[in-house]
């Protein structure tokens, strides 16, 4: 018996019955019909993952939390935090991922973690081979204007940690860290560089061949370089200057470190 949703009792009955005394060949057209229409409808579109990994380096070496390593003008330095937002990460003109914030400390607390990398896991992307990736480091002009209180709870924006009021932005990335000033063995300068300001955000877009197959996980990889974020041995931060930036009155300093951004994420 083959049962449709009728207006009224009595078209039930009526339908059922001309379907009782149908011509069997008629019946069993309808009924292939039938079955085609509800297998032939709009199929789900596949779908592969993509494993981002992201590792920290300092000099073409991997990076080690509270590991001393030589600032480019031969003091002594050893880091304890980055995180940094990326938004409109794109493969080719396809938006994967609109804002995101990752803190990439605990990840490289130890040489093992810091040779495997921290792992972003992007889901459900559509398969396909892509030929160039692109994102922005920080917020992009329109959400960095609005305030984490408006955003719900579990939001990578509503975190009042990672915002400047006073600056009415998003800390874009942190950089951490202490240094031995005078070579004798105590690090005596305390170092939290913070990025932030519509001026401070760079698009990124570099040439990658991604392939993205159905039920698989693609891997790639970005790395970040914090002796060339400092501006490597040509241009080396001031350090001494400005170690803290927290006020309009460092954007030059704030624009500086912006600047190297391009050089030092690859």
């Amino acid at each position: 018996m083959i049962y449709l949703k009728i207006i009224s009792r009595k078209h039930t009955l009526l339908l059922q019955n001309q379907i009782l005394y149908m011509n069997p060949y008629k019946l069993f057209f309808i009924f292939i019909a039938l079955v085609c229409f509800s297998s032939c409808g709009e199929q789900e579109e596949p779908k592969g993952d993509l494993s981002l990994k992201m590792n920290l380096i300092y000099n073409g070496d991997p990076l080690v939390m509270f590991q001393d390593y030589e600032y480019p003008d031969g003091r002594t330095i050893n880091f304890s935090r980055f995180s940094l937002y990326i938004s409109d990460l794109k493969l080719d003109e396809t938006l994967i991922s609109d804002v995101e914030f990752h803190n990439l400390t605990e990840s490289h607390v130890d040489l093992s973690g810091a040779n495997e990398g921290y792992e972003w896991m992007l889901r459900d992307l559509p398969t396909k081979e892509y030929s160039q990736m692109s994102f922005g480091v920080g917020v992009n002009e329109i959400e960095n204007a609005k305030d984490p209180g408006t955003f719900e709870s579990g939001h990578p924006l509503a975190k009042p940690g990672e915002h400047w009021f006073s600056w009415n932005s998003f800390i874009f990335l942190k950089l951490e860290a202490n240094m031995d000033t005078n070579g004798d063995g105590i690090k005596d300068l305390p170092i939290s560089l913070h990025l932030g300001d519509d001026d401070a955000y760079r698009v990124l877009t570099f040439d990658e061949n991604i392939t993205i197959t159905e039920n698989n996980i693609t891997s790639s990889k970005i790395n970040i370089d914090i002796y060339e974020l400092l501006g490597g041995a040509n241009e080396t931060y001031d350090i001494e200057t400005n170690p803290q930036i927290h006020s309009l009155g460092q954007k030059d300093a704030v624009i500086e470190l912006a600047n190297n951004i391009s050089n030092s994420i690859f």
